[in-house]
């Protein structure tokens, strides 16, 4: 079936984000005009995704980590 990166590019999804919970870090994949995913924005910890789909939406990756 091959790595989802390349069935999403395949699939022509625009944007998504890989969380790990345990290492605490977020991956934002954001497809470009070329059809192919730019080079990945990690957080670790802090900072803020917007997302490049969804006008308006951003999340603070800290409030991802509080219990």
């Amino acid at each position: 079936m091959g790595c989802p990166r390349s069935l999403y590019e395949r699939s022509g999804v625009k944007e998504y984000w890989v969380i790990d919970p345990v290492g605490h870090w977020l991956q934002q994949y954001v497809l470009a005009a070329d059809g192919k995913y730019a080079p990945e924005v990690t957080f670790e910890k802090t900072g803020v995704v917007t997302s490049a789909v969804l006008p308006g939406f951003s999340l603070d990756v800290a409030g991802v980590w509080q219990e």
